[in-house]
């Protein structure tokens, strides 16, 4: 705040400590909150990927099951 004289633009404009402070902080929650996201979608991508390759895992044992009683059958 100026006293004693009209402020300038600039001085008007420019963001006190403390409210650049609170601005500060608010951008380093919305970059946690984005980094918390993406960790949550990493982590479902990561289940997803698991749950997929434990399903090719339950049709190869199928598979292999299948040829083995096929096998079996013709001797």
């Amino acid at each position: 705040m100026v006293f004693g004289r009209r402020q300038t633009r600039e001085e008007f404009i420019a963001p006190s400590a403390h409210h650049a402070a609170f601005h500060e902080a608010k951008r380093a929650k919305a970059a946690q909150d984005a980094a918390d996201k993406e960790a949550k979608a990493a982590k479902a991508a990561l289940k997803a990927a698991q749950a997929r390759e434990q399903e090719a895992e339950r049709q190869r044992r199928a598979l292999a099951k299948a040829i083995a009683d096929e096998l079996e059958g013709r001797f």
